[in-house]
């Protein structure tokens, strides 16, 4: 790992790449048993194939996590949701930019409910890979003739859609965006105890404690008399004898379904405490535990309801189920100081992170900050593996993404300057001067340029650009 020492001025970075593969990405059926290939409608008549920018992703986290499996691990996800309104997302209850690369380099989108969202933008921005010649209707015949012949079979015959191209992809980085995240959230707590700051991304007070709750021998189940609790994972999964459905009016006058456990099962909170501290006396409160429709799933059949909760806990001496709605992020961390709201959190072996939250007018922000050391260390990795080569299989054949040219640039603004202007044996030079192009200092752009064939026409005397790929990373800043 180098000294770090990025040029201030590096806002963005740029990879346009042309390479050759055979019909990566695969669409839907054909009749049903044809499988075909992405494609799309160019100049109004002709039709090339491509890999859609969620492929491309898809693959180049794959390769990162392969050749760095414990820089890059995987994000943890989960179902919110019910019914038709289900969604996969990350965790953000157990993620966020310090703990996965992924979440720092790809972004997402993490919904609290309804249209609430915390999203981050992608820093690594990515083109879809579009074919440089066109799809002129190719198919393949194939038959299981070898297996269908050993059991006396016969063989099933399969045509699919084919194509062997160049493709160009472009890859832009976000250099200043890298790094650093903001969550806008509703509360937060330290615990100096347990080192543990939580983050509260929905409102607080929307817990509840159930009553005469026997734990299972099956973890974990949950039993109130004969009716059921099961959790798998966050996703709670309730006997419809314990809960009812009660509607309620919004601010529009619609009226809202949802359900609530029914009163007897609860326990009942204290309000003396709260009463002496306000100086006044508690109205009988309605149920702040709700779920609402589109966040439920009815199964009569089964006679459950499910639905996602933040998280829960048991207390086996009281044989209380503690079920809460509140979405928390909780990680360790060391407070700096007791005058501001900055905490440390050990990441790796090079160093410490920084997470600091600011009170504003708007509300509570929470600003994340992956050190220098380690920002820097996931460019050179994403820069190796897009130098190197891409993982990519498909319909049993592996081509991978091996870029057989490369153009690159250290940028003022991440723009991908270069994607319009690079054709198959061709580079525009109006392209080479874009003004967004940052320079060594000298008579040198810093620009990287690599052919292995010799195949492109346009590009400057060699002189004005990079061909050492180290060379190029330490104008960048990177340095061994």
């Amino acid at each position: 790992m180098g000294k770090v020492g990025l040029r201030k001025d590096l806002k963005g970075i740029t990879f346009t790449m042309i390479f050759e593969a055979s019909a990566l990405n695969r669409d839907e059926k054909i009749g049903g048993n044809i499988p075909s290939i992405k494609k799309l409608t160019r100049y109004g008549t002709v039709t090339v194939s491509y890999l859609s920018r969620e492929a491309m992703r898809h693959y180049l986290f794959h390769t990162l996590n392969k050749r760095y499996p414990h820089d890059w691990e995987p994000a943890p996800t989960f179902e919110s949701g019910a019914g038709n309104n289900k969604v996969v997302q990350f965790d953000l209850r157990r993620a966020n930019i310090i703990t996965h690369a992924e979440l720092d380099a790809f972004g997402y989108m993490f919904t609290i409910g309804g249209q609430t969202s915390i999203t981050r933008k992608a820093p690594v921005g990515i083109t879809k890979a579009v074919a440089l010649e066109p799809w002129e209707g190719d198919m393949q015949f194939n038959a299981n003739h070898d297996i269908a012949s050993r059991c006396r079979a016969n063989p099933n015959p399969v045509n699919k859609e084919e194509q062997e191209s160049y493709f160009k992809v472009t890859f832009t980085i976000d250099v200043d965006k890298l790094g650093q995240d903001e969550w806008w959230i509703k509360d937060y707590n330290y615990d100096n105890t347990t080192k543990t700051l939580s983050l509260f991304l929905s409102e607080k007070g929307s817990d509840i404690i159930l009553k005469d709750v026997e734990k299972a021998e099956d973890e974990p189940v949950y039993k109130i008399g004969e009716h059921e609790i099961k959790i798998e994972g966050l996703s709670c999964i309730v006997s419809m004898d314990l809960m009812e459905e009660k509607s309620e009016k919004s601010k529009n006058r619609e009226e809202k379904r949802y359900i609530t456990f029914k009163k007897k099962y609860i326990v009942k909170k204290e309000k003396k405490e709260e009463e002496e501290k306000t100086g006044k006396k508690e109205k009988s409160s309605k149920p702040s535990f709700k779920i609402y429709e589109e966040e439920f799933e009815l199964d009569e059949e089964e006679n459950i309801y499910r639905f996602t909760i933040g998280k829960y806990s048991y207390d086996s001496d009281k044989k209380h189920l503690t079920l809460s709605l509140v979405l928390t992020h909780s990680i360790k961390a060391d407070k700096v100081n007791e005058e501001e709201e900055k905490y440390k959190v050990k990441c790796t072996n090079i160093g410490e992170c920084e997470i600091t939250i600011k009170t504003e007018d708007s509300g509570k922000k929470t600003i994340f900050r992956v050190n220098d050391k380690i920002k820097v260390k996931r460019l050179q990795q994403i820069f190796e593996i897009l130098k190197n080569g891409i993982i990519y299989h498909s319909s049993g054949e592996n081509y991978g993404i091996i870029p057989e040219f490369i153009i690159a640039a250290g940028l003022e603004i991440p723009v991908p300057v270069f994607h319009p202007f690079v054709e198959l044996g061709r580079i525009y030079p109006e392209a080479l001067n874009n003004c967004y192009i940052l320079g060594d200092g000298n008579d040198k752009k810093l620009i990287y340029i690599q052919d292995i064939k010799n195949k492109f026409e346009g590009k400057p005397p060699k002189d004005k650009y990079y061909t050492d790929w180290k060379e190029f990373l330490e104008a960048l800043g990177f340095s061994e």
